[in-house]
């Protein structure tokens, strides 16, 4: 097929948050494996353009600091979240939300890449720093 065929998987970042640690009401809060490392959660949108189902796997995704080797998310710190993205089968025309926690140093910009059957995505975040 030619280099103009449009990927039916459409993938953004509708949020972006930095944390040392993941807090609950409940139990323990969960902290990297390496405290140096900061938490990055990334609230990522997917949304099927196509007209079949689309498989998405959260661990298509990675996350990386531009110019270093990309990260797995956290499993225990994403899947204590309610929003957490899950496996999904995503119908038509339809969309879903979900985050997942990247363990990383401290930075200004990362890097979510998607490799999957649909594909490469590569998106580019920005850490808004308080001022």
């Amino acid at each position: 097929f030619s280099g103009m065929h449009q990927k039916p998987l459409g993938i953004s970042i509708s949020r972006v948050l930095t944390s040392k640690a993941v807090m609950h009401n409940f139990g323990r809060p969960i902290y990297p494996y390496d405290r140096k490392l900061q938490y990055v959660w990334v609230y990522i949108k997917v949304v099927n353009s196509g007209t079949t189902v689309v498989s998405v796997k959260p661990d298509e995704f990675t996350l990386s600091i531009p110019g270093k080797d990309a990260v797995n998310y956290d499993y225990k710190a994403s899947n204590s979240m309610q929003k957490c993205l899950k496996e999904i089968n995503l119908e038509p025309n339809k969309k879903s939300i979900g985050v997942l926690i990247f363990p990383l140093p401290e930075g200004r910009e990362y890097i979510l890449h998607y490799n999957g059957p649909e594909g490469k995505i590569e998106k580019s975040l920005i850490i808004d720093l308080p001022l």
